[in-house]
């Protein structure tokens, strides 16, 4: 069952653990972030799907390094990403859409990083995933930045 109704930015930022991973993204390298991104990313893919444009886009973050994709050309990228989203059928595709263009922006500004986990949170909140269930993806996200830090 997919729900009819977006969950807030203001409830997300409420969430245990997003002011901690808010600390912990200020700490790590865009390239660091971009990895974990695309872990987590997968794991919603397995609830929803994008097209093939999207796809090699994904493929070229995963071989990201400092100077494989310059800022320009992920800023066109992500730009790319979020049309799609704008059009859209559903919210889940609009916010899965959203959760890349974010990660890639993470290239950019690595800040990016955190709104890419809001829309990733707020796609499994689509998927009908209860508040707990994204607390515990948003403490496993915080575990995932310790973890890469040590």
């Amino acid at each position: 069952m997919v729900s009819l109704k977006p969950i807030t930015k203001t409830v997300i930022d409420d969430l245990p653990y997003m002011s901690k991973i808010k600390e912990e993204i200020s700490k790590h390298t865009k390239e660091q972030l971009v990895a974990l991104g695309i872990t987590f990313f997968k794991e919603l893919l397995n609830h929803t799907e994008i097209d093939e444009e999207a796809i090699q886009f994904l493929d070229d973050l995963e071989k990201y390094t400092a100077k494989s994709i310059p800022i320009v050309k992920a800023r066109k990228m992500s730009f790319r990403i979020h049309e799609k989203a704008k059009i859209s059928k559903t919210k889940l595709e609009e916010f899965t859409y959203r959760t890349l263009g974010h990660l890639i922006a993470t290239i950019h500004v690595k800040t990016h990083n955190y709104v890419f986990l809001i829309y990733c949170l707020k796609s499994y909140y689509i998927l009908d995933y209860p508040i707990h269930v994204l607390e515990k993806i948003a403490k496993n996200y915080h575990n995932l930045l310790i973890n890469s830090s040590r």
